[in-house]
């Protein structure tokens, strides 16, 4: 029994390198038989004090195992531990995946048939997905781990990251790579890998600058759509299972990337039918969180959409993270500004775009009167919310229930 049927991870560039991500999956179908027996999660840890820690990937699997790399930048090494705990948030393992001087990170994480985990991330040198067992032992072999250099340029991340990681039913990984030129530019590709890590097809945007912004599988039909922007113009891009590009109404030009809008975040309706992007507004010289819906076929839908807050800050709220339940209720987080602190600020739509006043929004943070960064939530097999944040120098987990209550 597969742990996921569709482990879809969406993601953004990073932010001046901080580490800005968003993991999103749909979860699987839940047995009659099953009840939700877990207790308060109320996860809290430090990984060495440092007030730089940050959880970029967030992943549960079929039993409600939370899974999640986290990462810390101080002193002269830079760490990322993967850590397990139960639905009860206790710390069952963890694997310290790497430790290098500078810029290493894991931004998306999935489950294969065989409830094995692949990373996606830098190991320093390069792009890597690794592949490890249930327990968190690296398996190695077999075209494991998967390492891709394309940049020519040393900067931060020098020859880039994997910073986006789905994997199909048949045990494909598609991934999506963020690199440096060399020339100095960024720009973006997108692989397919079959279950031995070996390369099927290869998508790049290779005129600079451009980066990626969200990858995303049709729930259907199973075909990929990466959202990037290129040389300033945002473009949501179409490729079937063999990597072939549709061209038949596609790529899609959404907004200028230097000017009004961005969109970065995708995920997609139940039915395939309708996607939805999480991002920034920028107008009035101010930046404000915005939520828009589009039909399949690119063309944006006005009715009940887009969805714009300003929290009336100097202007600096934006789209964090996207997920959508079983009943096409969609889930919008993002970064707010309300005291002159961050805050997180959880929202939830119906699929025309009416809101969800009952228990919600929720307001996470600040928690004494400290900023509170969020990059990544999910939905368990109870369609319960799972969050991930950090406060200076703790990491936090939480979950709510649909009625946006802790538990």
């Amino acid at each position: 029994m597969r742990s996921r049927l569709f482990d879809c991870i969406l993601c953004a560039v990073c932010l001046k390198c901080t580490g800005y991500r968003l993991l999103f999956h749909i979860p699987a179908s839940v047995s009659s038989a099953r009840s939700f027996n877990c207790a308060q999660l109320n996860v809290q840890f430090t990984v060495d004090g440092s007030a730089n820690e940050r959880i970029n990937s967030l992943v549960n699997d079929a039993d409600d195992n939370i899974f999640l790399a986290a990462r810390t930048t101080i002193g002269a090494n830079w760490k990322v531990p993967l850590q397990k705990y139960d639905c009860d948030g206790n710390l069952s393992w963890q694997r310290m995946l790497y430790t290098a001087p500078d810029k290493i990170g894991i931004y998306g994480m999935a489950f294969d048939s065989q409830k094995n985990i692949y990373t996606a991330g830098s190991n320093y040198t390069s792009a890597e997905i690794k592949k490890l067992d249930a327990n968190g032992n690296e398996i190695t072999g077999g075209g494991f781990p998967v390492l891709r250099d394309r940049g020519g340029f040393w900067e931060g991340f020098g020859a880039g990251y994997m910073n986006a990681l789905l994997i199909d039913e048949q045990d494909n990984l598609i991934a999506q790579q963020y690199y440096y030129g060399g020339d100095a530019f960024t720009r973006w590709a997108a692989y397919k890998f079959n279950s031995t890590g070996a390369q099927q097809w290869l998508a790049e945007f290779a005129s600079a600058p451009s980066g990626p912004l969200g990858l995303a599988r049709h729930p259907l039909n199973g075909d990929i759509f990466i959202l990037a922007t290129e040389n300033g113009t945002m473009r949501i891009r179409r490729y079937d299972s063999a990597g072939v590009e549709n061209l038949t109404g596609w790529p899609i030009a959404h907004s200028d990337d230097s000017g009004n809008t961005r969109e970065q975040f995708m995920v997609f309706s139940r039915d395939g039918n309708t996607f939805f992007t999480n991002g920034m507004h920028f107008t009035g010289g101010k930046q404000r969180w915005q939520i828009r819906s589009f039909s399949i076929t690119g063309n944006e839908i006005f009715a009940g959409w887009p969805k714009q807050f300003d929290y009336g800050t100097a202007g600096s709220e934006y789209g964090v993270s996207l997920v959508i339940n079983k009943s096409n209720e969609i889930y919008a987080l993002g970064q707010v500004n309300l005291t002159g602190q961050y805050q997180i600020v959880i929202r939830k739509f119906k699929a025309d775009g009416t809101e969800i006043i009952a228990g919600w929004p929720v307001t996470i943070g600040p928690i004494g009167g400290t900023a509170t960064y969020s990059d990544t939530m999910v939905l368990d097999s109870f369609e319960n919310l799972v969050v991930g944040f950090s406060v200076d120098t703790d990491l936090f987990v939480r979950r709510y229930s649909a009625e946006g209550v802790r538990n």
